[in-house]
């Protein structure tokens, strides 16, 4: 293990630093590592299965309806992607998007509402006995 004091800014520094053999002979780390600057320093590291990734978050206004900018967001994506502006070797994929969940909860009261409605259709079926009644009171409902 390894101690530095403070932040090494240029790869130079990395390459002198130095580690103890057990004869206490000095050895530096360009030694047995190769040290290259590979341009910007990465701060946020996103892996997608495994794979290194681009992590991109997209907030909408707060008074923006959540499903259509996601409905936009996505066509104006599968545009790009039709144009050909993304490099060959990428993948887009979309990792999390909030609208799934409220088109889920919508169709999840649509379907509850329904079965709702015809239970209480049978209920009235079943205390009236007639077909006519349940009709009149289903529509006036």
């Amino acid at each position: 293990m390894t101690r530095t004091v403070g932040r090494l800014s240029e790869a130079e520094d990395l390459e002198n630093i130095i580690f103890h053999n057990a004869q206490g002979k000095k050895v530096y780390l360009r030694d047995f590592a190769r040290i290259e600057d590979a341009g910007e320093r990465q701060r946020i590291f996103a892996w997608v299965n495994d794979d290194e990734a681009i992590k991109v978050v997209l907030l909408k206004q707060p008074d923006a309806n959540t499903v259509d900018v996601a409905d936009r967001v996505h066509e104006r994506l599968a545009a790009l992607e039709k144009q050909g502006l993304f490099p060959t070797d990428t993948n887009l994929k979309i990792m999390l998007d909030q609208s799934w969940f409220i088109k889920n909860s919508i169709r999840d009261v649509s379907t509850a509402i329904a079965i709702g409605g015809g239970l209480a259709i049978l209920v009235v079926i079943f205390f009236l006995g007639s077909l006519r009644r349940t009709f009149i009171i289903a529509l006036s409902i």
